[in-house]
């Protein structure tokens, strides 16, 4: 039976010119990326495309992979990164609605919904489960647009913090806010007929 090449060997050998080196990696590790990403995005289609960024990234960064590390602990911190970057993407497309308000309401029909999306209570409500830390953060990077690097350097709350332990404080965020945002509109969806009292 052939001797199973560690992680670092196979790197090596493709690295020397062992082009089908690179596909064992991949095969080696595509499902458990995919199950990675999967668990932190909770989304088929994102959880592929971060895959997919993570192994074109990875073939790009390959002759700069430092072998004193672990090569799966590299991969995985990648395909973090982009998994971050796609609730970043999410973050902006859904809750930018917040910063956008005016726009969007003057598209809505008069109506109890429109009135629910011109309380500025509900969106205190949503933002409210932050906290200080995350809340600050929350602005900084939906609202502002800003960088994580220019937050660690530039914004005193987060000085001393790497854009890592800034990626994750804004996870974390990120889904509670979605949770919250998820209870609210739940209040508003409209009822079965069957639940609607007719007395």
């Amino acid at each position: 039976m052939p001797e199973v090449r560690s992680d670092e060997q196979l790197v090596a050998a493709y690295l020397s010119g062992d082009k089908p080196a690179f596909e064992e990696i991949v095969e080696r590790y595509d499902g458990r990326l995919f199950i990675f990403a999967w668990d932190k995005l909770r989304h088929h289609q994102d959880a592929q495309d971060a895959v997919q960024d993570t192994w074109f990234k990875t073939w790009q960064s390959l002759a700069s992979f430092d072998d004193t590390h672990k090569f799966s602990s590299w991969l995985y911190k990648i395909c973090q990164n982009f998994c971050f970057m796609k609730m970043r993407e999410r973050g902006r497309n859904r809750f930018t609605a917040f910063s956008d308000l005016p726009d969007k309401i003057e598209k809505l029909k008069p109506g109890p919904i429109k009135e629910v999306a011109e309380s500025m209570e509900v969106r205190f409500r949503i933002l409210a489960v932050l906290t200080h830390e995350e809340h600050k953060l929350w602005e900084l990077v939906v609202t502002k647009g800003w960088k994580y690097e220019a937050i660690a350097q530039d914004e005193k709350l987060f000085r001393g913090k790497t854009e890592e332990e800034l990626r994750t404080i804004f996870g974390q965020a990120w889904r509670k806010v979605w949770e919250q945002r998820n209870k609210e509109v739940a209040k508003w969806v409209p009822k079965k007929k069957s639940q609607i009292n007719t007395d």
